[in-house]
């Protein structure tokens, strides 16, 4: 009688490792199957064509240039100006948010 561990004998457990291993290997080569091409088909020459597409403008922003010139009331004096009224604006608001100030009607309510 041969030695027996936990139910099955040595050659059982042989056997069935070795089973479980072919089916491993065969579900392997059969993903790899399934996944990709064959060697002829890896090995034979394709033609390819590449060629350009339209190309599309999204956005177009056109650049404003002003020559810099010495005229006193030229293109560039008057750049100048606009520029400093901007910015004057701009910092007049920058603050304005935080400025509340109580209004007409709204000073009876606060009593």
């Amino acid at each position: 009688m041969s030695m027996q561990s936990g139910g099955f004998n040595s050659s059982l457990m042989e056997t069935s490792e070795d089973e479980e291993a072919k089916k491993k290997e065969q579900a392997r080569e059969e993903r790899q199957r399934k996944k990709g091409l064959s060697e002829t088909e890896l090995s034979a020459l394709i033609d390819v064509e590449l060629c350009e597409t339209e190309t599309l403008t999204l956005i177009n922003i056109p650049s404003i240039l002003v020559p810099h010139d010495a005229e006193e009331n030229g293109p560039y004096a008057l750049v100048q100006q606009d520029n400093k009224a901007y910015e004057d604006l701009m910092s007049s608001k920058q603050y304005r948010a935080d400025n509340y100030a109580v209004r007409g009607s709204q000073t009876n309510n606060l009593g």
